[in-house]
């Protein structure tokens, strides 16, 4: 079982999911209703073990030359990855040139052959697309989760192999979104525990802060 929830964007995520309201800027997150052992047991340690490593890499953003940038982002997104067994995580950014038409940036591949080499379209994500245009994260545990409108959502996912996948959309200052930060397991299924998806959530402000 899966629960739908919404949220102010600025808020807490709760301890155990539920449906609720937000304001009109929201995050819909599809979370199962009950826990899993597999990512129960945090691979950061406490909580001040990881905000010091967001910290340190925030850090390494300051003042750093844009040349610098890309490599930085990568290897920030493999110390975040890694630890948590994510197979891949992808930054997409919106093509400046072709409408619905999104690029993959940066990304951290846990295999070789996994890097998306070609960009994706509006067409194969619709309603992910329209989700992430409007401030909202998405997080499923399966694409069984995901609601009937996002058949084609579904249907994409199941060609690609992804099992379960976070979703945060990029943006600077309040602007609208330039792009989304996506973290996918593509072995096996994996819950999100409201805890993780407030720390990547935090990471995913960390890497739009870059593109600045």
């Amino acid at each position: 079982m899966v629960a739908v929830i919404a949220l102010p964007m600025t808020g807490n995520l709760p301890e155990s999911p539920r449906v609720g309201s937000g304001s009109a800027r929201v995050q819909c997150v599809a979370m199962p209703t009950t826990d899993d052992a597999r990512l129960s047991t945090d691979p950061f340690g406490h909580r001040t073990e990881f905000e010091g490593m967001i910290g340190e890499i925030s850090s390494k953003f300051i003042n750093l030359p844009a040349g610098e940038v890309d490599g930085e982002i990568e290897d920030a997104l493999g110390r975040i990855c890694e630890p948590l067994g994510v197979e891949l995580a992808v930054l997409w950014q919106w093509s400046p040139v072709a409408p619905g038409i999104f690029m993959p940036t940066h990304a951290y591949c846990a295999e070789a052959g996994l890097r998306p080499s070609t960009p994706m379209t509006q067409e194969q994500y619709p309603w992910a697309t329209q989700q992430v245009l409007s401030g909202r994260m998405i997080a499923f545990s399966s694409p069984e989760a995901l609601p009937t409108e996002a058949a084609v959502d579904r249907e994409t996912c199941r060609l690609y192999g992804i099992k379960s996948a976070l979703c945060f959309p990029l943006s600077l200052k309040g602007e609208p979104a330039v792009g989304a930060l996506g973290f996918n397991a593509l072995r096996t299924a994996r819950d999100c525990p409201a805890a993780l998806v407030k720390r990547l959530q935090l990471v995913a402000q960390v890497i739009a802060n870059a593109l600045d």
